[in-house]
C-alpha cells in the first residue's frame, strides 16, 4: 500500500511530511527512500529513521489511528563510503547532497523478528561511527546522531540479543538535547548493557598528538561524569578506531583515569610499514600499560572474507555503517548470525585480559 504524505513545515534544514496511518491488528514496516536522512514519529513518539542503507522502519501493531510524521533531510552527506580527497567520486556525492523528499510512504506487512540463535564463535559488535566534526555542521551531527541512535534501538527491539557498541559522550549529549523521551529509552538500554557504553571513555574521539595531557584527560574526566551520572556506569575503554596517531604517553594517560583497555582500527591503514601485533600490552614510558587492540575495521557486513579475518587474528567483527553514522541494518544482522554474537566490549576485553600472560 503507498501513502501520500503531505508538506507541513519547510526549513533550511527540513521538510516535515505528514500523513495519517489507519488502525492495524499486525505489525507494519514502514518503506521509505532517501538518501540524506529522516527520523519518523508516530503520535510524536521517534519510531525509526531512515537513509541510505536503512530504508525500513518497524510499527507493531495498534489499534488506532497513527499521526504519522517524517523530518526530512534537505541537505546531507550519507552515512558511509565518502572518498579521503577530492576527485569524481566527491563531484558526484556533493551532486546528490541535495534533494527535495520523496512524497510516497510504502506500507507493507512486517517481516518475522530476527533470529534469536547464534553460532560461530566470534564476537560481534554492532557500531555506527559517526565524526562529531568533519564535512558537515553540528546541526546535522546531532541528527546523523539520532538517526543512528534510532536504528539501533529498532534492531534492539527486534532482537534481545544485539548489542550495539557506542562511544562518545558528546553524541548522547546532542540525542538528550534532542529529544529527551527518546533519549531516556536510550539510557535504559544502556544502563542494561545492550547500548555499550563501556566504550565512552572519551568525550569526542580526539586527536591525540597536538592536545596536552591536561587536555586528554579532561575528555577523560567529562566522559566518566557524564556516563556516571547519566547512566551510573563508569566507561574503561578508549575506543578511538578513527584517530590520527597516538601519543607514546596515552597508556600513561587512560591508566591514571582507570582506564585500562584501548582499541582502534586506524593502525590498519598503514600501507606501508604494518603495525605487527592485533592484540599487545602498551605500556607508557612510566611503565603504565593498559590492554590494547588494533582491529582490522570498524565497519561493513559480515563478509565470508570479514569473518576470517577476524578469526585470524582472534578480534571482533564490527558490523554496521559508519562515518557519516547510520549503524547496521536487519539485514546485516541477520546475516551475522553465523559468525558468531553481539556482546558488551568489556566480555571480549575480560577474556583477553584473561590472556595476559601472553
Amino acid at each position: 500500500m503507498k501513502c501520500v504524505l503531505r508538506e507541513r513545515q519547510r526549513s533550511d534544514d527540513l521538510v516535515v511530511l505528514a500523513a495519517e496511518l489507519p488502525p492495524s491488528a499486525h505489525p507494519l514496516a514502514l518503506r521509505y527512500r532517501t538518501e540524506l536522512g529522516a527520523v519518523v514519529r508516530a503520535n510524536g513518539r521517534l519510531a525509526g529513521a531512515f537513509d541510505r542503507e536503512h530504508d525500513v522502519v518497524a510499527l507493531p501493531a495498534h489499534g488506532e489511528a497513527l499521526a504519522l510524521t517524517l523530518e526530512v533531510e534537505r541537505r546531507s552527506l550519507p552515512t558511509n563510503g565518502l572518498p579521503p580527497g577530492p576527485g569524481v567520486r566527491w563531484s558526484l556525492l556533493l551532486a546528490r547532497a541535495r534533494a527535495e523528499p520523496e512524497r510516497r510512504l510504502e506500507i507493507e506487512a512486517a517481516e518475522p523478528p530476527l533470529p534469536h540463535a547464534w553460532g560461530g564463535s566470534l564476537a560481534l559488535w554492532g557500531h555506527g561511527h559517526l565524526d562529531v566534526a568533519w564535512l558537515w555542521t553540528y546541526a546535522q551531527a546531532r541528527r546523523k546522531a539520532v538517526r543512528t541512535f534510532a536504528n539501533a534501538l529498532a534492531l534492539m527491539e527486534q532482537d534481545r540479543g544485539f548489542v550495539f557498541v557506542q562511544s562518545q559522550p558528546q553524541l548522547y549529549e546532542f540525542v538528550r538535547e534532542a529529544d529527551a523521551e527518546f533519549f531516556e529509552r536510550v539510557a535504559a538500554r544502556v544502563r542494561d548493557g545492550r547500548f555499550d557504553a563501556s566504550v565512552a571513555a572519551l568525550w569526542v574521539e580526539p586527536d591525540c598528538n597536538v592536545p596536552s595531557g591536561e587536555s586528554l584527560l579532561r575528555q577523560m574526566l567529562y566522559a566518566h561524569r557524564y556516563c556516571v551520572e547519566r547512566f551510573g556506569i563508569e566507561p574503561s575503554i578508549a575506543w578511538l578506531p578513527d584517530t590520527f596517531g597516538f601519543a607514546r604517553t596515552l597508556p600513561t594517560l587512560l591508566a591514571h583515569a582507570g582506564i585500562g583497555c584501548f582499541a582502534t582500527t586506524k593502525l590498519q591503514w598503514n600501507d606501508t610499514t604494518r603495525f605487527p601485533y592485533p592484540q599487545f600490552c602498551w605500556r607508557g614510558p612510566d611503565g603504565s600499560e593498559v590492554l590494547a587492540a588494533s582491529i582490522d575495521r570498524m565497519e561493513g557486513d559480515a563478509t565470508g572474507a570479514r569473518v576470517r579475518i577476524a578469526s585470524d587474528r582472534g578480534e571482533p567483527l564490527i558490523v554496521g555503517y559508519g562515518d557519516g553514522g547510520g549503524g547496521p541494518t536487519a539485514r546485516q544482522v541477520r546475516e551475522a548470525a553465523s559468525a558468531g554474537s553481539w556482546e558488551p566490549a568489556t566480555a571480549w576485553f575480560a577474556r583477553l585480559g584473561a590472556r595476559r600472560a601472553e
